[in-house]
């Protein structure tokens, strides 16, 4: 999947998960998986990751608030 999707895009979670645990954090440790979820948030809202396309910023308006997210 585009970048743009990685708040839905398991591979992405899976991946950060290895990457949190290279850096030696506890993937499953509920700080990290809470820190993980508004990184990619927070890239996913950006322009030039989205580039504006309806189908992410759907998908980034439902994420947001099904999680609280401030816009």
């Amino acid at each position: 999947m585009p970048f743009a999707s990685c708040i839905i895009d398991d591979n992405r979670h899976q991946i950060d998960s290895v990457v949190a645990d290279m850096l030696g954090l506890n993937p499953e440790s509920p700080q990290t998986l809470g820190m993980l979820d508004r990184y990619r948030y927070l890239f996913a809202r950006q322009p030039n990751v989205h580039g504006g396309q309806k189908r992410h910023l759907h998908a980034l308006k439902q994420y947001e608030a099904e999680r609280g997210f401030a816009q």
